[in-house]
């Protein structure tokens, strides 16, 4: 699989014998150099770039997202479901059957959600001169359009906080303003998650920026209070 960014940039996804796969970031200003590899832990159905210089990779078996900081990737998340994705200017989806999630690409945490009246095959955002946002969905009935929302205001559907999502395992459903300082510490990756960051090449394994927090986090800190 290639994906070429607009920075110049092309990521290619090599698989081992053992399914494990790993994306290798490559330069090809002059000849092409491998510069970074990412684990992508299963067999990559989706990889998506953005101008912000974000990479989510969807395999058969997680989505991984990662943030590149100098010529390299930070790891910032990852979601154990096997989903879609699809990045734009216009934002961050992912869709599972009929649904798509319009989702916040830092904190994974969902904005909002809406259907097809058919399984999703692929997706596609795009906008209007006057800012309005339209998914374009390939399905096994031909081709569907919905009205999403408007690029430069909020979401249109909103889901309540007590609301269990696919990504509110992720971080909180507040927003920015609404998040204090006492719960803004977000975990996005589980133990078991955490453990498999180390079970891997020493090659691919994440920057200490990023496993020093989820050391802390997962070994240091109290556990989160279940809510009831």
């Amino acid at each position: 699989m290639v994906n070429h960014a607009h920075t110049a940039r092309l990521t290619r996804v090599h698989y081992h014998i053992d399914d494990a796969g790993c994306a290798v970031y490559c330069g090809i200003s002059n000849v092409m150099q491998e510069m970074d590899v990412l684990r992508t832990d299963g067999r990559a159905n989706t990889l998506e770039f953005n101008e912000k210089n974000y990479l989510v990779c969807a395999t058969d078996k997680a989505i991984r997202c990662w943030r590149r900081a100098a010529m390299s990737f930070d790891l910032l998340w990852i979601l154990e479901q096997s989903l879609g994705v699809h990045l734009s200017s216009f934002g961050s989806f992912a869709w599972s059957g009929n649904t798509v999630m319009d989702f916040d690409i830092e904190t994974a945490s969902m904005n909002g959600s809406f259907s097809f009246p058919a399984p999703i095959l692929n997706l596609l955002v795009v906008s209007d001169k006057n800012s309005q946002l339209f998914a374009v969905a390939r399905t096994g009935k031909g081709l569907c359009i919905a009205t999403t929302k408007s690029h430069t205001k909020s979401p249109v559907i909103t889901l309540n906080q007590g609301a269990k999502t696919p990504f509110s395992s992720l971080a909180p459903l507040e927003t920015s303003a609404q998040v204090t300082s006492t719960n803004s510490a977000k975990r996005p990756v589980d133990k078991k998650a955490a453990i498999r960051l180390l079970d891997g090449p020493c090659h691919a394994l994440p920057p200490i920026s990023h496993l020093a927090p989820l050391f802390i986090a997962q070994c240091l800190a109290p556990p989160l209070q279940e809510q009831k």
